[in-house]
């Protein structure tokens, strides 16, 4: 899957969307605004992805965090 696929699903109001990578997951702008708000504030990181064509915002969170709170 693609960021550019991973943000368009993050724009979905209706879906919280995390993805897994190794032993972490990772969220998506729209999604990582939700996270930092009603689970933990995380550090957001931001770069511009040429292919995508806008900023993106993302955050990285263990598994445990998952296992804490219902989506």
């Amino acid at each position: 899957m693609t960021i550019t696929e991973k943000v368009t699903q993050s724009a979905n109001s209706t879906l919280f969307t995390r993805y897994k990578e190794g032993l972490f997951y990772k969220c998506y702008n729209e999604d990582v605004m939700i996270f930092v708000k009603k689970v933990k504030n995380y550090k957001v990181s931001s770069k511009f992805v040429k292919r995508a064509r806008e900023k993106v915002y993302s955050i990285g969170f263990p598994a445990s965090e998952v296992d804490k709170v219902k989506f």
